[in-house]
């Protein structure tokens, strides 16, 4: 892995369900890790192209995820871990 990489990876789910939310570890690679912006949506529909999206910006020095959009559904991400490699 590149060096100020970050790596989100979600816990396994053994299905997909329109509620469903991902537990994410965010791996970062390097002591000098860039940000990195994850899109949330509903994950079936096409309202994303509507604007209905989320950004959520992962800022692995504060170790903070911010979430801003005009996504209103149930939250399908969220970090649990942070890995420092």
């Amino acid at each position: 892995m590149k060096s100020g990489a970050l790596l989100p990876l979600a816990e396994p789910v053994e299905s997909i369900q329109p509620d469903t939310q991902f537990d994410l570890t965010v791996n970062i690679f390097g002591d000098k890790p860039s940000n990195f912006t994850l899109y949330e949506d509903d994950g079936v529909s096409d309202a994303f192209t509507k604007g209905e999206q989320n950004t959520i910006l992962l800022d692995a020095k504060a170790r903070t995820a911010k979430r801003r959009g005009q996504y209103h559904g149930p939250e399908r991400y969220k970090i649990t871990a942070w890995k420092q490699f």
